[in-house]
């Protein structure tokens, strides 16, 4: 739930309500498979087969599967993160952790002097815009020097493998780097991490052209882990080198390009949009309206306009949002970060998203935004020339009355 990580970190959130109210909110309302997942697809075949080897044939399937987490992209960062004392952290708790450790908590008030690091990998990564907490970070530690808690010589750095902060969004990427520029936070571009000696506190940087190496100290450090697709979607043709290894979809429908009975949802579609929880939520009324077409035979009507968005924090108590499609940035994105509006929606996003009772959104009893009301607005039918232009899928359509239409295949 990378939405609501910072306010998780800060301490709002308690971990029941982080962990477990949110799963058991999506788990309730959707269907499981006991832990089994896909080890490989067969679309030549309509069928799966399980990593417990149990074979499941299909008419329709829609590969929902995100993103895997790779931990050891950065030699000896598990470790580190793992170990209670090594100021290191990232966007999950470790698996090794018990409910009584709170290191997730220390990355904000445990750090009192040296240099502090936050790091975006290069290339795939979950939670982009939503884990940049650096913003948030840097103006907690402003105040922490103000009242002697951080030493006034203490430095913030951000190391971005790539050579952007927001790939399909020039307006947030320009207010990062503005952001950025005004705080007095140094701006590392190109490099990507490559090892992190815990006992020692060092970690080491490589330059994505040159291929040089440099090791650097740290007092603090809060990665972003590499994640990336399934291998198993390139090994059955569902995936190549030019959708990146995700899911090659059509950017509209959100159906496979060259498999007519499948489609995709979420992370891992290839889609020119920021991959956000908004953008899955969105992506949902696109897809159940046009699966449900295709299993009729008939056109799909629905089309994903690539709406993203996500909370940008700013401080303790502020906030602002990224909103674009694949236009570009929508009325609002990254506006009126001052007070009080900035800490408004903040304390509405804790208390929408973070409290006690998990919202109707989370359980599926909500349509989401900005469709709340349930079948409104309801996808309009596509003219008839553009129902009836030759479609080079391979499918066959077949209106309600069992009549193929002109040019159908």
């Amino acid at each position: 739930m990378h939405v609501n990580r910072f306010l998780y970190e800060q301490g709002r959130v308690k971990g029941t309500d982080f962990f477990i109210n949110s799963k058991l909110g999506v788990n309730l309302s959707a269907a499981t498979s006991d832990g089994y997942g896909v080890k490989q697809y067969l679309p030549d075949e309509n069928a799966v087969i399980l990593t417990n080897d149990r074979r499941i044939e299909y008419d329709h399937l829609v590969i929902a599967s995100g993103m895997n987490y790779d931990w050891n992209t950065i030699k000896g960062f598990e470790a580190a993160w793992a170990d209670f004392d090594t100021p290191v952290y990232t966007t999950h708790n470790h698996s090794s952790w018990n409910l009584s450790n709170v290191k997730y908590l220390r990355q904000h008030g445990n750090y009192f002097h040296g240099d502090a690091y936050f790091y975006i990998p290069p290339g795939n990564y979950r939670g982009e815009v939503a884990s940049f907490n650096f913003l948030a970070t840097a103006a907690q530690w402003d105040w922490a020097k103000t009242i002697g808690k951080l030493s006034p010589t203490a430095k913030y750095h951000v190391v971005v493998g790539n050579d952007y902060f927001v790939k399909h969004n020039k307006v947030a990427n320009d207010f990062f780097i503005a952001e950025c520029e005004k705080r007095g936070i140094e701006i590392i571009w190109g490099q990507k991490m490559t090892e992190v000696d815990g006992p020692n506190k060092t970690f080491v940087l490589e330059n994505m052209v040159s291929g040089e190496t440099q090791t650097r100290d740290f007092n603090n450090l809060y990665a972003i882990p590499t994640a990336n697709p399934g291998a198993e979607l390139a090994e059955a043709g569902l995936a190549n080198q030019e959708s990146g290894g995700f899911l090659d979809v059509d950017m509209h429908t959100l159906r496979h390009n060259k498999y007519p009975n499948v489609f995709g949802l979420g992370d891992v579609n290839n889609l020119p949009t920021s991959k956000t929880w908004y953008s899955g939520v969105m992506q949902l009324h696109v897809l159940g309206n046009n699966v449900f077409r295709n299993i009729k035979g008939l056109p799909l009507n629905a089309k994903y306009d690539g709406f993203s968005k996500s909370p940008l924090y700013l401080d303790h108590n502020k906030m602002t949002w990224m909103t674009h499609n694949y236009e570009g940035s929508i009325s609002g994105d990254c506006g009126n970060a001052s007070f009080p509006m900035s800490q408004i929606r903040y304390f509405f996003w804790q208390k929408a998203l973070a409290g006690k009772n998990i919202p109707s959104i989370y359980k599926g009893k909500s349509n989401g935004p900005p469709r709340y009301k349930a079948g409104e607005p309801k996808w309009s039918e596509l003219p008839a020339d553009e129902a009836n232009k030759p479609n080079t899928a391979g499918y066959k359509v077949i209106r309600k009355d069992g009549t193929e239409p002109a040019h159908a295949h």
